[in-house]
């Protein structure tokens, strides 16, 4: 008989039990509404993957995370839960990225333009060409250490299910570049075929096989001229008044709000494995 831990606490499941009505069962209070997968009031997350059937209609970052809903979740095996608001930390180990730079081995998947907390500061993750270690600006550590991190978040990076089947456009301010520069790996190497276009203040960018590039310092003026397709999706990086004028030019151009999803940065820019 599987079981559920839950705030330190473990709870029998009964056989064909959802891990709603086990916690329920047993007098524990979570969130719920609709209970049957519709309104997402049950969300919870584990720290192992769970049925796919309790993760019809979530995020694909979401579903990498191991987030559920616990309503249409009937566990094979026991699981240990937490709330999206918990704090969930795990293991982060520094290694070497390539000859001169430190990067975090994070043991979950991760992706590109998503963020994890470490001493209470967020860090962006990023990946490199070549590697999947990337470069640490946290101040203070050093080669072989442990760190405790956040669970990686954000939904400002490439995500399969959602953006394999259109154009997507790339912004980042020049603080952003590695961060932008990770994301268009990320969807190269998820074979993103739908056309790809970046749009960069890092006049240095390098040039990418079945990547359109525009390199200008003055990169608001050129996206504000160039005639975007209304299915596209688009991923805006930089400062929150980079961010909002973008933001009103893209709606206005006619792309649904939801195709748009932005990162604020500066954020510190850190690599993960």
């Amino acid at each position: 008989m599987p079981s559920l831990t839950f705030k330190g606490c473990t709870y029998p499941v009964k056989q064909g039990q959802t891990v709603l009505e086990a916690l329920e069962a047993q007098g524990v209070k979570v969130p719920y509404s609709c209970r049957v997968g519709l309104c997402q009031s049950c969300l919870m997350k584990a720290q192992a993957p769970v049925p796919s059937l309790s993760q019809r209609g979530l995020k694909e970052s979401q579903c990498q995370q191991h987030y559920f809903l616990a309503c249409q979740c009937v566990p094979s095996d026991d699981m240990t839960l937490a709330l999206p608001g918990d704090q969930n930390t795990i293991k982060a180990k520094v290694q070497w990225v390539g000859e001169a730079d430190l990067g975090l081995s994070i043991d979950v998947p991760w992706l590109s333009g998503q963020h994890i907390s470490w001493q209470g500061q967020p860090y962006s993750l990023t990946r490199q060409k070549g590697s999947d270690l990337a470069y640490i600006a946290a101040q203070g550590v050093q080669l072989g250490d442990w760190l405790d991190v956040s669970v990686p978040e954000g939904q400002c990076c490439y995500q399969k299910t959602m953006d394999s089947d259109n154009p997507m456009i790339i912004v980042s301010q020049v603080q952003a570049a590695n961060i932008a520069s990770g994301i268009v790996l990320d969807a190269l190497l998820q074979g993103h075929t739908q056309g790809l276009t970046l749009y960069t203040e890092n006049v240095n960018q390098p040039e990418s096989p079945g990547v359109t590039i525009h390199c200008n310092p003055n990169i608001i003026n050129q996206v504000t001229a160039d005639v975007a397709r209304k299915d596209a999706t688009v991923l805006l990086l930089g400062e929150p008044s980079f961010i909002g004028q973008l933001q009103r030019h893209f709606f206005f151009a006619g792309i649904n709000s939801t195709r748009i999803r932005t990162l604020r940065v500066p954020a510190k820019a850190i690599g993960a494995d």
